[in-house]
């Protein structure tokens, strides 16, 4: 369950980073809108920051849940290559 969890984050977790870059940076342009002349590149370069945390919050998710699934699946081979050696038979009918 763990490695299927932690697969399903690792693929789920970098469009989802996208998504909120993609809301930051238009919610960055509208702000800019309303904003004074003198203050724009600001809040301009705000949003954009914003949007690249976003970025890199989805991308540092998507790394984590990489190798957490590469240590379950580790542990997965090492445990039945175990049971091979002991001459476990759990699992067969």
């Amino acid at each position: 369950m763990g490695l299927i969890l932690c697969a399903a984050v690792a693929v789920a977790a970098p469009p989802v980073g996208v998504g909120v870059s993609v809301l930051f940076l238009g919610r960055a342009f509208k702000d800019t809108d309303g904003a004074d002349p003198s203050q724009k590149a600001r809040v301009l370069a705000d949003g954009i920051s914003q949007a690249m945390n976003g970025a890199a919050g989805g991308l540092i998710v998507s790394l984590a849940a990489v190798v957490a699934a590469l240590a379950f699946a580790v542990r997965l081979v090492r445990e039945r290559r175990a049971a091979r050696a002991r001459g476990d038979q759990r699992g067969s009918p």
